[in-house]
């Protein structure tokens, strides 16, 4: 979670009115205390069948609380759990519940799959076998952790952080830990939500690695049987790629998973649209595991796979999108079976750059003046002409669509110079309502319609048409190849239904999944 993530849940409590003068067992910065780690014991990869036989999801559902933005929490409520991700799981490790209409919906809906389930932790003392840490009646925001089950849940802790920093400090975040019964044997989890990097902390690091310490203290305290397995699983908030990565492994005294599966990262900005409008500028990373402690019952093999999982289409204000977290949710197991994941969900090899649209009428293709910036668009090109390329998009993620659907707002821009926008033109004469290229300024109502759509992503040999919103009436019209006079074969917003000089035909590459084949171990 980034920072104008924290900052916003800070923003939205203060918005709230609440009173700031409320006191918290936590600090801005790691106490000056040591705390020991508890030492590393061997353990024989003993019962290999028993914990072999256990598969974990841990997902950030990215619902913060709405004050500030809204992002179709009850829809995505809605959506998840008719996701296949959740289905086939033991557990699933869930962070950011801080809406709590939604986070009922969610847990509501995965009830006939999970019916085993703690309550969200941070909101009370009820329904909890243990409240430890520093558990806050006046924090002004719950911890957004929980754990679902298909199994009984036999044992539940909540444990908020002793320290935390910026906006997370107004919050009991913290993790959960269940002790889970299948079919007598039994498997410990914990769900957490670590520290958030925010402007507003000293060292966000050094706060993440004294709550994995209290983590860690708490397993070796509990005194969970070294032949039993503990699970550790959420959202960590430590970018794999870093040293803070291996130091997290060996403070938790967790074994590394043996193969990452799946999707390269787990947030990302370039090929997720929640993220993408949030952080357009930051890189991709990886943030979510779920580790197995060292210390207790070993799998004989584990994945940690990261799914890009796509959604319906659904809307914010002018752009749709096609998430149902701004986190890919990571699935856990030590073997590989027929229901798991073998490629990605996205396209990854950008299929909608390079395209070409062909106008039914003519036969000609729309192409760009490569001679003028400002030039218009007109329908004569050739296929051969390299004017008549152009990379289409979404507004979100940008330069990384993987799937247009129909009435989806898209962007399209001359390949043959980067942010040569198509948009429309309102300066008088006869060049009204036609189409130009606009250099970084897309027309911002411009969508595509799927003439033979099938429900599917947008296709090499599909038909379109497009249509665009006059800001004069506020009215839809379609783009229309002119048929004759002066202006013949320049593309103009203009009509309001769709003949052949409405329709084009797209040319284009097919799409590529990421392959997670080669990753993946099955039984032998």
């Amino acid at each position: 979670m980034k920072f104008n993530k924290t900052l916003s849940l800070g923003t939205c409590i203060a918005l709230a009115g609440l009173n700031s003068n409320f006191t918290l067992a936590m600090s801005d910065t790691p106490s000056a205390e040591p705390v020991v780690v508890a030492p590393a014991i061997p353990v024989e990869s003993s019962g290999l069948a028993y914990v072999d036989d256990f598969r974990l999801l841990a997902y950030n559902v990215y619902m913060l609380p709405e004050t500030l933005f809204s992002w179709n929490h009850e829809g995505r409520a809605q959506m998840i759990p008719q996701s296949e991700i959740v289905k086939g799981q033991d557990a699933i490790l869930l962070q950011e519940l801080f809406d709590n209409g939604p986070a009922t919906t969610l847990m509501n809906g995965l009830k006939t799959d999970y019916p085993y389930q703690t309550p969200v932790m941070g909101r009370s003392k009820s329904g909890w076998d243990e409240t430890l840490g520093a558990y806050a009646d006046l924090s002004p925001e719950d911890g957004g952790v929980a754990i679902v089950s298909r199994w009984p849940i036999t044992e539940q802790i909540q444990y908020v952080y002793k320290e935390a920093c910026g906006a997370d400090y107004l919050s009991n975040k913290g993790f959960v830990y269940a002790r889970v019964d299948k079919n007598g044997a039994a498997y410990h989890l914990i769900s957490t939500h670590a520290q958030a990097e925010d402007s507003a902390c000293t060292d966000p690091a050094a706060t993440r690695k004294s709550q994995f310490i209290e983590m860690q203290n708490f397993i070796a305290g509990h005194n969970i049987p070294a032949d039993e397995v503990v699970f550790m699983g959420g959202d960590f908030n430590v970018i794999k790629s870093t040293d803070e990565y291996p130091d997290l492994i060996e403070t938790l005294q967790v074994s590394e998973p043996d193969a990452f599966a799946g999707f390269s990262t787990s947030w990302d900005p370039e090929s997720n649209g929640i993220a993408a409008y949030n952080y357009p500028d930051l890189p991709s990373e990886y943030l979510d595991y779920i580790f197995v402690s060292r210390n207790h019952a070993q799998p004989s093999h584990w994945h940690n796979q990261s799914l890009d999982v796509t959604s319906t289409n659904w809307s914010v204000d002018n752009y749709r999108f096609q998430e149902l977290s701004d986190h890919y949710p990571i699935a856990a197991f030590s073997y590989a079976n027929a229901d798991t994941r073998t490629e990605s969900f996205r396209a990854v090899n950008n299929p909608y750059q390079g395209v070409q649209f062909q106008n039914k009428a003519n036969g000609k293709f729309v192409k760009i003046d490569a001679n003028d910036s400002d030039g218009w668009l007109t329908v004569k090109g050739d296929v051969r002409d390299p004017a008549t390329v152009m990379n289409l998009d979404n507004w979100y993620p940008k330069n990384r669509a993987f799937c247009i659907r129909h009435d989806d707002w898209i962007q399209v821009q001359g390949a043959q110079r980067t942010g040569s926008y198509w948009n429309w033109y309102l300066g008088g004469g006869g060049g009204n309502y036609a189409f130009f290229t606009n250099q970084d300024n897309a027309s911002n109502k411009l969508r595509v319609r799927i003439l033979n759509d099938d429900g599917d992503c947008l296709k090499n040999g599909d038909q379109i048409a497009f249509v665009d919103r006059s800001t004069v009436n506020g009215k839809d019209y379609f783009l229309q190849r002119w048929s004759s006079g002066s202006w013949q074969d320049h593309l103009y917003l203009w009509s309001d239904s769709i003949g052949d000089n409405e329709t084009f035909t797209i040319h284009m590459g097919e799409a590529v999944k990421q392959d997670f084949s080669e990753s993946l171990r099955y039984v032998q």
